[in-house]
């Protein structure tokens, strides 16, 4: 299986970045990073603007090994209202799933809320997908609008169009 390879070159000067001469660097292996498809080099690494200098670097290289990620997008989002003393809150149950209509378990979404209120929320879905948020408080109540920004879930890829819904919506009272 043949690995990406990479050389660390030395340059005439930062501005320029024209290459001086080339400097391989050895290859060192590892039996528990060969496991994990991973080569490291050690060596010199040169002056490059914006990093400053930097005299000795690991470089790693990685085997290529072909991985299908599955999608997954947001399925649902279900909105309903409380009321905490004189303060009002909004509630969203964001229901994960992935490209074949499966709930995703340990998916973490990643929200906006606006209208009357604003702050961020993220939370894990569980075992039946969903995750619910809680909304700031606020006196009186009004529009509360929650908008999904990010899902992350180990193996999957987030795609977003295609979201039943990216926002969703309650007044309360």
């Amino acid at each position: 299986m043949n690995a990406n390879v990479y050389v660390i070159e030395d340059y005439e000067n930062e501005t320029a970045f024209r290459p001086k001469k080339t400097n391989p660097i050895q290859t060192q292996t590892n039996p528990i990073l060969e496991r994990m498809n991973v080569n490291f080099c050690a060596g010199q690494v040169s002056k490059h603007r914006p990093f400053g200098k930097l005299r000795a670097g690991l470089l790693a290289t990685a085997k290529h090994r072909p991985i299908k990620l599955s999608s997954l997008h947001v399925g649902d989002i279900a909105m309903s209202s409380g009321k905490a003393g004189p303060n009002y809150y909004a509630l969203a149950t964001v229901w994960v799933i992935d490209d074949v209509g499966a709930d995703v378990v340990g998916a973490t979404v990643y929200g906006q809320w606006s209208g009357d209120v604003s702050g961020t929320s993220s939370g894990v879905t569980g075992a039946d997908g969903k995750v619910t948020l809680q909304s700031p408080k606020k006196k009186k109540g009004g529009n509360f609008i929650f908008t999904v920004t990010d899902v992350v879930a180990p193996g999957y890829i987030y795609d977003e169009a295609l979201n039943a819904e990216t926002s969703d919506s309650v007044t309360a009272p």
